[in-house]
């Protein structure tokens, strides 16, 4: 090898490390922007079934005449598990976030 070269070798190694960690946080950037916007328009579509469940529900009520206090309690029951399935839909977008930046932490310590 030429005198000097050695130098040039470690310094295209740094350079590529410098780029592979740039190129890796920005993948992990975009990861996590799509995930945040997965999740906002998740939440998002729910909250309008929710809000469309609850009209439907008050509108059949009002239609065949349903009132009474079993009926306030099965359109609050329907209600909470439409919550629930909002939180549901939450948590499972989180959990997402969560495996994706573990996997992109794995891939830039190279243990993965």
């Amino acid at each position: 090898m030429p005198p000097g070269s050695e130098i040039f070798e470690e310094q295209d190694v740094a350079n590529h490390r410098t780029n592979t960690s740039d190129t890796i946080n920005e993948v992990v950037e975009a990861v996590r922007d799509e995930t945040r916007a997965a999740t906002n328009e998740t939440q998002d579509a729910i909250s309008m079934g929710f809000d469309g469940m609850r009209r439907i529900t008050d509108q059949l009520t009002r239609a065949f005449g349903l009132t009474g206090q079993n009926n306030e309690a099965l359109a609050r029951k329907a209600s909470d598990n439409l919550e629930a399935l909002a939180e549901t839909g939450t948590v499972l977008a989180r959990g997402l976030q969560d495996v994706s930046r573990e996997w992109l932490t794995l891939r830039r310590t190279g243990s993965g």
